[in-house]
């Protein structure tokens, strides 16, 4: 709550300066933001720390029951030896020990790498597809056809709601993907599942959801021509960082607008899908009384009938 009322009154000075991004509340917020989040991770680290002293957890991932996936596998042997925080410890002399289900580490590691490919596989799409979508742009700007041109400003917008249809594509495919690849790796408990599934979400979404940040902060302002894209007389179509639609915000090339409109279009989309996510069922819980006491006064009677 105290974050986003800091950030509330940014932008409120923002908008009471002129609407000018570039005033001496922005190093004051970003500040406040650090310290926030360093505060809150520490907190979250001791009170994690607290439950699991007083609910005896502690050792929780040495004394987590196999997965019913895991025992069913076909490629299981049994083995005698020990289950710890740093995996399985073969005691093979000791015959006092009972055997309990193996899956090979040799096999586990060759799976992870083939499923490593693939991820490597999935961030070159992603690449290509940004790196697509800032072409397109370039094309938009050097088109001639009144219905294909336009404006960098303009350009740069649609080229941000491009990125932001591109980005939640490819981390729904991801989902999917990961979870698949995941069941291939034979993992002993659903702590070990959940830890594999969460580095591989954080390493793909992190490239997914950066990568044209990244190309617009340190990338664009070079106006190199990476595209081959040329103009009519054949000359190279330089990517550049456009002009402010907004006068007030200045008049010369500015990636930090760029870096602004990508935000502001992944932030207003992203939200927005989770939002109505959440708001969905409770708008169609609250409606539907009222289409089903329509549809009984005001369909005809065979479609009443049909249905």
């Amino acid at each position: 709550a105290a974050l986003a009322l800091a950030s509330a009154a940014e932008h409120a000075w923002v908008w009471a300066s002129g609407g000018d991004p570039d005033n001496t509340t922005i190093p004051v917020f970003a500040v406040l933001v650090s310290v926030w989040c360093t505060l809150f991770l520490e907190a979250w680290k001791r009170k994690s720390n607290v439950i699991s002293f007083r609910w005896n957890t502690d050792d929780a991932d040495m004394v987590q029951p196999f997965r019913p996936e895991f025992i069913a596998h076909k490629g299981l042997s049994q083995r005698r030896g020990l289950y710890t925080s740093r995996g399985f410890v073969p005691v093979d002399e000791d015959m006092r020990l009972p055997t309990v289900p193996y899956y090979s580490e040799t096999r586990r590691a060759c799976v992870m790498a083939a499923n490593f490919a693939v991820t490597l596989l999935l961030v070159a799409v992603v690449t290509a597809a940004v790196l697509g979508v800032f072409a397109f742009k370039l094309v938009l700007r050097a088109s001639r056809a009144p219905v294909l041109h336009l404006e960098p400003a303009w350009a740069a917008n649609v080229a941000a709601l491009l990125n932001t249809l591109v980005i939640s594509f490819m981390n729904l495919v991801w989902a999917h993907v990961s979870l698949y690849l995941n069941h291939l790796e034979v993992h002993r408990s659903d702590m070990d599942f959940e830890k594999s599934l969460a580095v591989k979400t954080f390493a793909f979404q992190f490239v997914n959801s950066y990568i044209s940040l990244f190309y617009l902060a340190f990338v664009a302002g070079l106006r190199v021509n990476l595209f081959g894209v040329h103009t009519e007389s054949g000359e190279p179509l330089r990517d550049e960082c456009p002009v402010p639609a907004d006068t007030a915000m200045g008049t010369e090339p500015d990636c930090l607008y760029a870096l602004h409109v990508q935000m502001r279009m992944l932030i207003l989309i992203r939200q927005g899908v989770r939002h109505l996510q959440v708001l969905a069922p409770l708008l169609f819980a609250a409606v539907r009384p009222w289409l089903c006491r329509w549809w009984r006064n005001e369909a005809p009677p065979h479609a009443r009938k049909d249905a």
